[in-house]
């Protein structure tokens, strides 16, 4: 489940990718 793991990290480490 890679997609949770990502969904998980970003909503503890929100940080703006752009």
């Amino acid at each position: 489940m890679i997609e949770l793991a990502l969904v998980a990290s970003s909503l503890s480490k929100p940080v703006t990718d752009e």
